[in-house]
């Protein structure tokens, strides 16, 4: 059960792709169930051994309570749907959706089968900070609706369905020290993979910096601190030009934010993934950055890679895994979590110093070494036979969105 599939964009989706590739590669059968947003194409089941079950997203819109009513509406068809598939040897799951979980674990629980946690996102110290997540990314808004009664029970809920699981797959290796220390004991670490790519030509010498971010623009990300940071350069003798590339929850206050600010920012909508290379060519640093959660240490941007295997330089606005694979590789630069004061020193730096974004062939190498899709899959492929305690002979995986 899974969120996204192909042929979607977006990081979900593609990872699913090299994933779903590799296990059918392999001899093994996926049943997938999963939503269909908006104008997205009917998929076809016509490759051999998948078969897909498309459950329909109700209600569209991006703000946080239009989300969760869809999530609980698609949770509920995806519950209908997997009990519905022709039985499998271990029901996997997938977690970015907060519903994910629990329907996963209905799931296992009624079917009487082993379940895997595909766990992407850190989930359950996201609760923690669940007073941010109603916020517009500019400025605080009212907690949701009974998130300080809700959040103790949410959380224990959480960490007795992970307990319950029989394997659990992070994308992260601090994420995984982290359940481990928790006495989650099959724990596996399946990282995200770089899209293949040539190294890009060595930025040219100008005046001021081309900044650019490319992503989601979600609660996640607090793309304010990249506005604020240009709007105490507007004035310097460092012009920051800023290009947003991508699409989110915060989207709207972002446009209004900056035209307060009267920071001069390009908005450019999501693009396909071919497309994205022309803007990494234009930019001279890419920013990558996440809250001041706690959540937010123990997880890795998939576009992270991304940026490395094209030898782009990398702002870090961010702390945790993130922050020592961009040091340790010699990517980029990091600053600290939401301080539009620290990134905006970094960008006068490097606009001063641009021998700084010259980054070397370590950072791509380190995506070599650590982004092979057939170790990763190869990980989520034992976490699953581990489950069904049948190492070799895993006949078929139910994926679904949970």
């Amino acid at each position: 059960m899974t969120q996204h599939f192909p042929p979607e964009g977006g990081a979900h989706a593609g990872r699913w792709s090299w994933l779903s590739r590799e296990l059918l590669a392999k001899g093994h059968s996926l049943d997938v169930v999963v939503p269909r947003w908006g104008h997205h194409p009917e998929r076809q089941s016509d490759t051999s051994g998948l078969r897909i079950r498309e459950v329909r997203a109700l209600v569209p819109g991006l703000g946080l309570h239009r989300r969760l009513m869809n999530e609980a509406v698609t949770g509920a068809q995806t519950l209908l749907a997997a009990l519905r598939s022709s039985r499998p040897d271990v029901v996997l799951t997938t977690v970015p959706a907060l519903t994910s979980l629990p329907v996963g674990w209905l799931v296992a629980k009624l079917r009487r089968l082993p379940l895997v946690v595909e766990l992407r996102d850190a989930w359950p110290h996201l609760f923690a900070d669940v007073e941010h997540w109603n916020d517009d990314g500019t400025h605080e808004l009212p907690p949701p609706p009974f998130s300080n009664a809700l959040t103790p029970t949410l959380t224990g809920w959480y960490w007795g369905m992970l307990r319950d699981a029989s394997a659990i797959v992070t994308t992260t290796e601090s994420l995984a020290q982290d359940l481990r220390s928790h006495g989650m004991r099959q724990v596996r670490v399946a990282r995200n993979i770089a899209t293949p790519d040539d190294p890009l030509p060595p930025v040219d010498d100008h005046d001021g910096l081309n900044v650019l971010y490319m992503g989601v623009m979600g609660r996640a990300q607090r793309l304010a601190v990249a506005i604020d940071a240009a709007a105490l350069l507007k004035d310097s003798d460092t012009p920051v030009r800023l290009r947003i590339v991508g699409r989110g929850a915060h989207s709207h206050s972002l446009h209004t934010y900056a035209a307060r600010k009267g920071v001069d920012v390009e908005w450019i909508d999501q693009v396909p993934k071919p497309e994205t290379r022309a803007h990494l060519e234009w930019a001279d640093t890419v920013l990558v950055c996440l809250r001041r959660w706690h959540g937010m240490e123990l997880t890795v941007p998939s576009k992270l890679y991304d940026i490395m295997v094209v030898q782009r330089h990398v702002s870090a606005s961010l702390e945790g895994e993130t922050a020592e694979i961009v040091r340790q590789s010699g990517a980029g630069d990091v600053v600290p979590p939401e301080d539009p004061e620290a990134l905006a020193r970094l960008w006068r730096d490097l606009a001063g110093d641009r021998s700084r974004l010259r980054v070397g062939s370590a950072a791509r190498d380190w995506v070599m070494t650590h982004g092979s899709a057939l170790l990763h899959a190869a990980e989520v492929e034992t976490a699953c036979e581990l489950a069904s305690a049948r190492p070799g002979l895993m006949r078929g995986v139910a994926t679904g969105r949970a």
